[in-house]
């Protein structure tokens, strides 16, 4: 196994983030190339963060999987392993900012199944945050047409009808009559799209709020009670996202 060690990619000098590149299904693509585009993905987020951010990640690519994922393996430094699939670099950088954000959340620390798909749904954010804002940016590495791909890709994320509410139907609506199939499975991509889609807004309008993803619980209560308890850990800073969240949903947090 071959490893391409990244460069202290870090916040203002302070500890680094490091992606490390395992070689092989790549494609065409240059390991040096593929670092320095989940770098970009990477920076789209951390580099709203007050503080630094880090991790230690390993990125594979196994076109056969039918599904990215990410796992933490246990070893005295705690690395995490991400595995794409394709050999898409939008589609790397759709799925790793996906990833991405379950290690923010501290994913190997989140055991309670119920909440589960908001963590699927907050990571969905951070797969479409970071494409249309990939798609303002100016070309990196060889990847010259990305801006152009990007804006491609974001505009279906954001029009794919799977992710729109049904006709007539409100989010505390549709999420009352919702909240237990998602509770029991977690994994209905155009249900959390639809939340999603919905959470955009605040987060582009704030984009220091990916902070509060640091901070989401691990709890089987309600969703209403996961809310409290998340705004309960969060830094003062952080809590009117929360707040506003709940709002979409019509719920008034104590």
């Amino acid at each position: 196994m071959f490893i391409s060690r990244s460069e202290n990619w870090n916040l203002e000098n302070q500890k680094p983030l490091q992606i490390e590149i395992v070689e092989g299904y790549w494609g065409d693509a240059k390991i040096e190339d593929i670092r320095c585009l989940l770098e970009n993905v990477a920076k789209q987020i951390l580099q709203y963060f007050d503080e630094p951010f880090s991790a230690y990640i390993f990125v594979e690519c196994h076109p056969s999987r039918p599904a990215p994922e990410v796992n933490c393996r246990c070893s005295p430094t705690g690395e995490h392993f991400v595995s794409l699939t394709t050999q898409d670099y939008s589609y790397w950088s759709y799925a790793f900012a996906h990833e991405l954000c379950h290690v923010m959340s501290g994913h190997e620390h989140l055991y309670c199944l119920p909440n589960k798909w908001f963590h699927e749904t907050i990571c969905e954010l951070a797969s479409i945050f970071v494409m249309r804002q990939m798609a303002k940016g100016q070309p990196i590495s060889v990847w010259q047409n990305f801006p152009a791909k990007f804006s491609n890709y974001a505009e279906w994320l954001v029009s794919r009808s799977d992710f729109q509410l049904p006709n007539d139907s409100t989010l505390p609506d549709w999420f009352k009559s919702n909240e237990q199939s998602l509770r029991v499975d977690p994994y209905q991509r155009g249900k959390n799209g639809i939340v999603a889609l919905h959470l955009l807004p605040l987060i582009e309008s704030n984009p220091k709020y990916w902070q509060s993803v640091c901070f989401i619980p691990d709890t089987a209560e309600s969703f209403e009670k996961f809310l409290g308890e998340w705004r309960k850990n969060s830094p003062e800073q952080q809590k009117p996202f929360v707040t506003q969240i709940a709002e979409i949903f019509n719920f008034s947090l104590q």
